[in-house]
């Protein structure tokens, strides 16, 4: 409380105290900040002394939270919190071909065996292509570059304290949503995958991915028929996110059909357009869309039947 005399000057209470003791400055205290931190006051080393367990994990916390935020100064962005949000984005984007390639990815591995025993999860390794941040009229689809996957036990995994906390504050997620997919026909569990970007060494984002069963007519192939296809589906779901070419089913198609497409903005949001609205014509015709011929070639079209290879991906 400021005494009488204060008052009648006009002077208030001290705003700065020792962060300890709470001794205001004054004529015979003199608080000098921590060199470390530049934040935290203290009219004493005791007192500095006394409160070092705590402003010392405190300064570790800023320490960390300066170090992320400069990983991802150089794409743009001003913290790390914003990441996340961005590759959430890139993520729900390319929906269909990142699902498509964890169903393609694990059958090529063997099945629901190699997924389980021991418990596994897939990490999926991007890079960044933003050099000025994320902003309204940043296409969600071309924010990253698909660069290659891993398979981790989890006990690798969770070998990394920080990779550790990430998975325990996930797990109750994977739990609850193995519980939800159990109850469907084919089921045979929820695929974690962790994307994690390149020269951003501090994000883990987890997702899941249900994995069922292929349909009946997906045994309809040999097995070495089946490693093509599939190696050819893993070629065509990168080329499609590489390109920025989402994979979708065009809305009013009588025959459902997956489409490549191109986000564009549309009454102030993304809306996800078809760039063709049928794989036949546009093949026989005189072609000419660039990333679309380019994501022909790098699944080995000239062997492979794209209509035919997008409806055996649609059977995983």
């Amino acid at each position: 409380m400021a005494s009488q005399n204060d008052r009648a000057t006009g002077r208030a209470d001290p705003l700065r105290r020792c962060d300890q003791c709470r001794k205001p400055q004054g004529e015979y205290v003199k608080l000098k900040r921590c060199a470390r931190c530049s934040t935290g006051v203290y009219c004493s080393k005791e007192c500095q002394k006394a409160a070092w367990a705590i402003h010392n994990e405190s300064n570790a916390d800023t320490e960390l939270r300066h170090l992320r935020n400069a990983e991802v100064h150089r794409f743009g962005f001003q913290t790390m919190d914003e990441v996340p949000r961005v590759l959430k984005d890139f993520i729900v984007s390319h929906s269909w071909a990142l699902h498509a390639y964890t169903r393609a990815e694990l059958l090529l591995r063997g099945g629901p065996g190699h997924m389980h025993d021991p418990p596994k999860l897939l990490e999926i390794h991007l890079k960044c292509l933003c050099s000025s941040g994320y902003s309204a009229t940043t296409n969600p689809a071309l924010i990253f570059k698909f660069l290659s996957t891993r398979w981790w036990t989890v006990e690798e995994y969770t070998s990394d304290p920080d990779r550790a906390r990430s998975w325990q504050n996930f797990a109750p997620t994977l739990e609850v949503a193995h519980t939800r997919g159990s109850r469907g026909s084919h089921f045979f569990g929820m695929l974690p995958v962790v994307y994690t970007v390149e020269d951003v060494h501090s994000l883990h984002v987890i997702n899941l991915y249900a994995q069922h069963q292929p349909t009946p007519l997906f045994g309809g192939h040999d097995e070495e028929s089946r490693r093509r296809l599939l190696t050819n589906g893993l070629a065509l779901c990168v080329a499609s996110i590489n390109l920025g070419l989402p994979l979708r089913d065009a809305e009013g198609q009588l025959i459902p059909e997956l489409l490549p497409g191109r986000f564009v903005r549309s009454k102030g949001r993304w809306v996800w357009e078809p760039l063709f609205t049928d794989w036949a014509q546009y093949l026989d015709g005189p072609r000419g869309i660039a990333a679309v011929d380019d994501m022909l070639v790098q699944c080995d079209h000239e062997h492979i039947d794209i209509q035919r290879l997008l409806f055996f991906l649609g059977l995983l």
